[in-house]
């Protein structure tokens, strides 16, 4: 599993979309192991009072406000055991700037910075796909497909960071 050792797979859920959105649940997996660790995220009362938060956010990724409140975990321990999970490994996400966004989000509520920077997904997933001998395109659409069909439940953080990571393990040709 040599390709995929030190790389994760991250993926954000957040109260909605746009500049006053704010980060509700994030999960990293282990390429290499396949591990997923995720957390709810309380919002900061500050996130509260100048958010935003969708009810259409809502029912897409099927988490309430009130969950968040009664079992999220605070912004600060959130940030903190993701940089532990994170520092010194590549970060892979496809969230492109809404990703980035929430990250800095979270780490600046929790007055820090994030000790890691997040990669872009699909920039790796072409260079694997480039080197598998294999038409790269279709190995990527395959792939894809095959995750897909093995964590189908989307918008929650750690199904959909289990599905990037799957889609990297079967280019480079781990089931």
């Amino acid at each position: 599993m040599s390709f995929l050792e030190g790389i994760l797979c991250l993926d954000f859920e957040a109260s909605g979309l746009g500049r006053s959105s704010y980060p509700i649940e994030v999960a990293v997996v282990d390429c290499s192991t396949t591990a997923c660790t995720s957390w709810l995220i309380r919002p900061s009362e500050e996130w509260l009072q100048n958010g935003v938060w969708s009810d259409e956010s809502a029912a897409v990724h099927q988490i309430e406000l009130a969950e968040l409140m009664s079992q999220g975990r605070p912004v600060a321990d959130v940030a903190q055991e993701l940089a532990h999970h994170c520092c010194g490994r590549t970060v892979l996400c496809d969230g492109g700037e809404y990703d980035r966004q929430w990250l800095a989000q979270l780490f600046a509520s929790a007055d820090q910075r994030p000790p890691f920077k997040l990669s872009d997904f699909d920039q790796c997933a072409r260079e694997l796909a480039d080197g598998s001998g294999r038409d790269p395109e279709a190995t990527i659409a395959i792939a894809e497909s095959e995750a897909l069909s093995r964590f189908s439940t989307i918008h929650r953080a750690g199904a959909d960071a289990r599905r990037l990571a799957e889609t990297l393990r079967l280019i480079v040709g781990y089931p």
